[in-house]
């Protein structure tokens, strides 16, 4: 699905930021990784190093942060 049809499907609801990859990154299980999805989306970058393992996973998260859309500083909550 591409950007344009993901927004049309979505309509009102679509969020602020939408970023369409090819993959994401993801554990032995096949499982989503969602905590280092949180960290880009939180602009934690220096934070996710360490979750990563093998290549493959860094190959991911790097397209992923290289193409983010929330390019905000970090907030202090």
């Amino acid at each position: 699905m591409s950007e344009r049809e993901l927004n049309d499907f979505l309509g009102d609801a679509r969020p602020e930021h939408l970023q369409v990859v090819d993959a994401l990154p993801r554990n032995a299980h096949g499982d989503v990784r969602s905590e280092i999805l949180e960290l880009v989306a939180m602009n934690q970058l220096d934070l996710i190093d360490p979750l990563l393992k093998t290549d493959a996973d860094r190959a991911v998260v790097g397209r992923i942060v290289a193409e983010r859309r929330n390019l905000r500083d970090r907030f202090a909550f």
